[in-house]
Protein backbone atom coordinates (compact mmCIF):
# COMPACT_ATOMS: atom_id res chain seq x y z
CA UNK A 1 0.00 0.00 0.00
CA UNK A 2 1.56 3.41 -0.66
CA UNK A 3 1.36 6.44 0.72
CA UNK A 4 -1.24 8.94 -0.96
CA UNK A 5 -0.86 12.37 -0.26
CA UNK A 6 -3.58 14.16 1.39
CA UNK A 7 -4.57 17.10 -0.46
CA UNK A 8 -3.21 20.54 0.76
CA UNK A 9 -5.88 21.72 3.30
CA UNK A 10 -6.15 25.73 3.44
CA UNK A 11 -4.06 27.37 6.66
CA UNK A 12 -6.41 28.39 9.87
CA UNK A 13 -7.30 31.89 10.25
CA UNK A 14 -5.16 33.88 11.69
CA UNK A 15 -5.81 34.98 15.48
CA UNK A 16 -6.07 38.59 13.44
CA UNK A 17 -9.19 36.88 11.53
CA UNK A 18 -11.19 35.78 13.89
CA UNK A 19 -13.32 38.04 16.20
CA UNK A 20 -12.45 38.42 19.35
CA UNK A 21 -14.80 36.02 21.28
CA UNK A 22 -13.06 32.89 19.30
CA UNK A 23 -9.64 33.53 19.60
CA UNK A 24 -7.50 31.28 21.43
CA UNK A 25 -5.47 32.20 24.47
CA UNK A 26 -1.52 32.31 23.45
CA UNK A 27 -0.41 29.85 26.19
CA UNK A 28 -2.36 26.69 27.00
CA UNK A 29 -3.21 26.47 30.45
CA UNK A 30 -1.19 23.71 32.16
CA UNK A 31 -2.96 21.37 34.56
CA UNK A 32 -2.28 20.97 37.71
CA UNK A 33 -0.23 17.93 39.02
CA UNK A 34 -2.09 15.01 40.52
CA UNK A 35 -3.19 15.59 44.60
CA UNK A 36 -1.10 13.26 46.57
CA UNK A 37 -4.14 13.49 48.91
CA UNK A 38 -6.19 12.61 46.19
CA UNK A 39 -4.15 9.27 45.24
CA UNK A 40 -4.29 8.46 49.24
CA UNK A 41 -7.64 8.37 49.39
CA UNK A 42 -7.94 6.59 45.94
CA UNK A 43 -5.97 3.76 47.79
CA UNK A 44 -8.44 3.96 51.08
CA UNK A 45 -11.31 3.61 48.74
CA UNK A 46 -10.13 0.20 47.40
CA UNK A 47 -10.26 -1.44 50.82
CA UNK A 48 -13.11 -2.84 51.58
CA UNK A 49 -15.68 -1.19 53.08
CA UNK A 50 -17.38 -2.57 56.52
CA UNK A 51 -20.46 -0.28 56.76
CA UNK A 52 -23.90 -1.29 54.74
CA UNK A 53 -23.42 0.40 51.62
CA UNK A 54 -25.82 3.35 51.29
CA UNK A 55 -25.16 3.55 54.97
CA UNK A 56 -22.88 6.18 54.22
CA UNK A 57 -25.56 7.93 52.33
CA UNK A 58 -27.66 7.91 55.02
CA UNK A 59 -25.74 9.10 57.76
CA UNK A 60 -24.29 11.82 55.65
CA UNK A 61 -28.60 13.05 54.90
CA UNK A 62 -29.33 12.75 58.63
CA UNK A 63 -26.54 14.60 59.53
CA UNK A 64 -27.18 17.70 57.07
CA UNK A 65 -30.79 17.58 57.96
CA UNK A 66 -30.46 17.77 61.54
CA UNK A 67 -27.53 21.04 61.12
CA UNK A 68 -30.33 22.80 58.66
CA UNK A 69 -27.41 23.68 56.63
CA UNK A 70 -28.98 25.31 53.24
CA UNK A 71 -26.54 25.11 50.69
CA UNK A 72 -24.06 21.77 51.46
CA UNK A 73 -21.76 23.81 49.37
CA UNK A 74 -21.03 26.44 51.26
CA UNK A 75 -16.94 27.18 51.97
CA UNK A 76 -17.47 26.30 55.85
CA UNK A 77 -20.10 23.45 55.49
CA UNK A 78 -17.63 21.35 57.04
CA UNK A 79 -17.36 23.68 60.36
CA UNK A 80 -20.96 24.63 60.25
CA UNK A 81 -21.81 20.92 60.51
CA UNK A 82 -19.58 19.77 63.14
CA UNK A 83 -20.24 22.90 64.95
CA UNK A 84 -24.12 22.38 64.62
CA UNK A 85 -23.56 18.85 65.97
CA UNK A 86 -21.89 19.89 69.04
CA UNK A 87 -18.01 19.50 68.01
CA UNK A 88 -15.65 22.02 68.35
CA UNK A 89 -12.86 21.95 65.27
CA UNK A 90 -9.70 23.00 66.53
CA UNK A 91 -6.77 23.74 63.99
CA UNK A 92 -3.24 21.60 65.15
CA UNK A 93 -0.47 21.07 62.92
CA UNK A 94 1.42 18.60 64.84
CA UNK A 95 -1.59 15.87 64.17
CA UNK A 96 -1.23 14.74 60.62
CA UNK A 97 -4.07 15.61 59.18
CA UNK A 98 -5.99 15.89 62.09
CA UNK A 99 -8.02 13.55 64.69
CA UNK A 100 -11.07 12.55 65.96
CA UNK A 101 -12.15 11.37 69.46
CA UNK A 102 -9.07 12.20 71.52
CA UNK A 103 -11.36 14.45 73.77
CA UNK A 104 -14.87 13.94 73.44
CA UNK A 105 -16.53 16.69 71.15
CA UNK A 106 -13.29 17.87 69.87
CA UNK A 107 -11.90 17.66 66.42
CA UNK A 108 -8.10 18.52 65.88
CA UNK A 109 -7.90 19.61 62.36
CA UNK A 110 -4.27 20.54 60.26
CA UNK A 111 -4.72 24.03 59.45
CA UNK A 112 -4.35 24.94 55.43
CA UNK A 113 -3.82 27.93 53.57
CA UNK A 114 -6.61 26.03 50.94
CA UNK A 115 -9.47 26.60 51.90
CA UNK A 116 -10.97 23.94 50.24
CA UNK A 117 -8.29 21.34 51.47
CA UNK A 118 -9.06 22.77 55.56
CA UNK A 119 -13.31 22.29 54.48
CA UNK A 120 -12.38 18.06 53.75
CA UNK A 121 -10.06 17.88 56.43
CA UNK A 122 -12.78 18.66 58.59
CA UNK A 123 -15.56 17.08 57.05
CA UNK A 124 -13.05 14.08 57.28
CA UNK A 125 -12.76 14.56 61.06
CA UNK A 126 -16.42 14.89 61.70
CA UNK A 127 -16.69 11.66 59.59
CA UNK A 128 -14.22 10.08 62.15
CA UNK A 129 -16.55 11.10 65.11
CA UNK A 130 -19.70 10.53 63.38
CA UNK A 131 -18.20 6.48 62.16
CA UNK A 132 -17.02 6.50 66.08
CA UNK A 133 -20.69 7.16 67.18
CA UNK A 134 -22.67 5.10 64.41
CA UNK A 135 -20.33 2.00 64.24
CA UNK A 136 -17.86 1.93 66.87
CA UNK A 137 -15.89 -1.28 65.34
CA UNK A 138 -17.38 -1.98 62.77
CA UNK A 139 -16.18 0.43 60.17
CA UNK A 140 -13.20 1.14 58.34
CA UNK A 141 -10.94 4.05 57.32
CA UNK A 142 -12.45 3.37 53.59
CA UNK A 143 -16.39 3.69 55.43
CA UNK A 144 -14.88 7.27 57.02
CA UNK A 145 -13.98 8.37 53.61
CA UNK A 146 -16.82 7.56 52.04
CA UNK A 147 -19.08 9.21 54.63
CA UNK A 148 -16.63 11.91 54.50
CA UNK A 149 -17.47 12.44 50.77
CA UNK A 150 -21.07 11.78 51.30
CA UNK A 151 -21.06 14.59 53.95
CA UNK A 152 -19.01 16.99 51.13
CA UNK A 153 -21.60 16.14 48.75
CA UNK A 154 -25.00 15.06 49.62
CA UNK A 155 -27.07 12.67 47.61
CA UNK A 156 -29.81 15.55 47.51
CA UNK A 157 -27.26 18.38 46.06
CA UNK A 158 -25.61 15.41 43.82
CA UNK A 159 -27.30 16.32 40.44
CA UNK A 160 -25.25 20.13 41.17
CA UNK A 161 -22.12 18.45 42.06
CA UNK A 162 -20.08 20.27 39.17
CA UNK A 163 -20.84 23.45 41.12
CA UNK A 164 -19.33 22.15 44.18
CA UNK A 165 -16.26 24.71 44.79
CA UNK A 166 -15.95 23.93 48.59
CA UNK A 167 -13.88 20.98 48.21
CA UNK A 168 -11.20 20.04 46.43
CA UNK A 169 -11.92 18.68 42.49
CA UNK A 170 -10.63 15.38 42.87
CA UNK A 171 -12.90 14.77 45.80
CA UNK A 172 -16.14 15.67 43.97
CA UNK A 173 -14.59 12.81 40.96
CA UNK A 174 -14.10 10.50 44.13
CA UNK A 175 -18.07 11.32 45.11
CA UNK A 176 -18.98 10.49 41.88
CA UNK A 177 -17.12 6.92 41.96
CA UNK A 178 -18.64 6.26 45.42
CA UNK A 179 -22.04 6.60 44.70
CA UNK A 180 -21.76 4.83 41.00
CA UNK A 181 -20.36 1.97 43.71
CA UNK A 182 -23.24 2.86 46.05
CA UNK A 183 -25.98 2.32 43.09
CA UNK A 184 -24.19 -0.94 41.73
CA UNK A 185 -24.71 -2.42 44.91
CA UNK A 186 -28.53 -1.75 45.72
Amino acid sequence: MAFRRQPKRPPPPSLIELPPDVRRPATRRRSSPPSPGADEVRRELRMPWRVEVGEHDGIAEEVHEKAELEDPFDPASGLILAARHGYLVLPRSDEGCGVAGLLPGVLLVKPSADLRRWNLRALHELAEGLMDKHHRHTHTHADTWVLTLALAIPRRAFRYRDDADHVPKWAVRLREITARAVVRAA
